[in-house]
């Protein structure tokens, strides 16, 4: 994908690799636009608001030229922007099918596309096949789209036999959770105050909760796994009305990987959702673009991130202003201080800003040429007051210190 007249990277060039791919950058830089142009490229539909360009008006028109692999032609096709109509100019022909299309956003929304509903009337008039759910949708339903995670959950578990997505969904909600808490449980449902159905619940060592009452970090791996299954029995549904052979394809668009999870479960995801597609089908590959702030999410990468099939990805912004997107040289880091203190992160000395400032204010003298006793001392004092009697930087401190008679 290309794309051009738009702000904040002009032009952006992304390259996705066919696995794995993880985006990194500050807050503001375009991470969750980078995602929201992938879904649009691979289902000519905007998640939410259309990108915008950063002048309308002018002669040379903002562009987004893009292909998808995997259907009967891959060819790029480009899309200009309209200054007279004031919108994106729709393709004029579907070169590809990409196959199923997961998006989770941050907020608690979710996009779904699937190919099997993109109709071609004889008039060739596109029907737009993406569902868009708020968190409410995702929960209680939508009428004519979806029945909600908490009846489908319901129903999947009452009558097992009539729906075996329900051990699909409980193997997937499985592998995303931490191995230290132990095997999570579904529990019996059962009817709460407030409430005129029935609700999942979740046993834990303490007892057993009602998904309505669980951590923001449960629901959302709850509705994750919901929504992955649910996206694939529903392709399976269509496919077979359609007399259409089921996709081998799906692309999960993850954006903030790390929202609401402890560092246990940011240590799961990553390679959690990329073995979730073995329990779907055994031939269907996964594409994953994600964005994340979590040097436990980049750690978790390393067992698993695979240079021909993997790629790292960085926004930056230079002294000038100007945001740049690159392909960044995969790293195993080993710790996660390693890793806050690689490009990505950009924290040299991990830790407080306190901290950061007392080691490089003391490496600045280390440095110098003209060091005096007095200086020595400040900054031992003021090393006392950040740093616990562990840090490793004492190490590089202590020697340098007795040689100017200064005892730590």
């Amino acid at each position: 994908m290309e794309v051009s007249g738009v702000d904040p990277v002009d032009p952006m060039i992304f390259k996705p690799a066919k696995r794995l791919n993880i985006i990194t950058g500050d807050n503001g830089l375009g991470k969750t636009f980078l995602l929201d142009l992938a879904w649009w490229a691979l289902t000519q539909s905007w998640a939410e608001l259309p990108a915008q360009p950063k002048n309308v008006f002018t002669k040379q028109k903002a562009s987004i030229k893009f292909s998808v692999s995997g259907g009967a032609s891959d060819r790029p096709v480009t899309v200009k922007f309209s200054p007279d109509e004031l919108k994106w100019q729709e393709p004029k022909e579907i070169t590809s099918i990409s196959g199923l299309v997961v998006y989770a956003r941050v907020d608690g929304s979710f996009a779904v596309w699937d190919p099997i509903n993109t109709i071609l009337s004889k008039n060739l008039v596109r029907r737009n096949s993406g569902v868009l759910l708020s968190r409410e949708d995702v929960w209680n339903g939508k009428e004519g789209e979806i029945e909600g995670l908490i009846r489908d959950w319901v129903k999947w578990q009452e009558r097992k036999d009539k729906y075996p997505e329900f051990n699909t969904f409980e193997k997937i909600l499985g592998k995303l959770a931490p191995t230290d808490l132990g095997p999570i449980k579904i529990g019996e449902p059962k009817r709460i105050l407030g409430q005129v159905k029935d609700v999942p619940t979740l046993v834990h060592p303490y007892g057993e909760v009602p998904i309505l009452f669980e951590s923001a970090g449960f629901k959302r791996i709850a509705t994750l796994a919901y929504l992955i299954v649910w996206a694939w029995q529903e392709h399976k549904i269509q496919a077979r009305q359609a007399d259409r052979r089921e996709e081998r394809q799906m692309v999960i668009l993850l954006d903030e990987a790390e929202a609401h999870l402890h560092p246990k479960w940011q240590r799961k995801i990553l390679p959690a959702i990329l073995s979730v597609a073995e329990e779907l089908h055994p031939e269907l590959s996964m594409q994953l673009i994600v964005a994340t702030h979590s040097p436990l999410v980049l750690a978790s990468s390393e067992p698993i991130f695979d240079d021909e099939s993997d790629k790292l990805f960085h926004l930056d912004i230079d002294s000038n202003g100007i945001v740049k997107f690159k392909e960044i040289a995969y790293e195993m880091r080993g710790t996660i201080d390693s890793w806050l203190s690689s490009p990505l992160f950009g924290l040299k000395y991990p830790g407080s800003d306190e901290r950061s400032l007392a080691i490089e204010k003391a490496v600045r003298l280390q440095e110098s040429d003209n060091v005096v006793k007095s200086e020595v001392e400040e900054v031992t004092r003021q090393l006392k007051a950040v740093l616990s009697s562990e840090d490793t930087f004492w190490i590089r401190w202590v020697l340098f210190a007795e040689k100017y008679g200064v005892h730590v």
